[in-house]
């Protein structure tokens, strides 16, 4: 068997955080190895634990890096590692959140079902 997939989860919200890690533990190719609810978290929190993919919250916030996107974006320049998708709970994300994620390199934000 290979090696889990490495997710690392930046949401604000902590329910949301215990959502997702809730899922992920129910699949046996991929282990949660952070958390982190803000922006500014999310660049310490991948030299740290090394993910393989970064979940990131459109929205999150932060005073260094001011959204999800814009945490996302320093991934990006920074290498291919880790991969990331944004994500959201709200269905209203639009064009323009949309078109900032583009630089992020084939990531798209993603709607989370209600």
């Amino acid at each position: 068997m290979s090696e889990p997939i490495r997710v690392l989860i930046a949401d604000d919200h902590a329910v949301v955080r215990r959502g997702i890690c809730s899922l992920l533990e129910q699949e046996p190719d991929m282990v949660v190895v952070g958390e982190v609810s803000s922006a500014d978290e999310v660049q310490g929190a991948v030299a740290s634990c090394d993910p393989d993919v970064a979940l990131i919250d459109v929205r999150l916030s932060g005073s260094d890096a001011p959204t999800g996107i814009d945490a996302a974006r320093r991934l990006k320049r920074n290498g291919p590692r880790p991969r990331v998708a944004i994500i959201t709970a709200f269905d209203d994300v639009g064009p323009t959140a949309q078109q900032r994620a583009q630089p992020v390199r084939r990531s798209r934000a993603l709607a989370s079902p209600a």
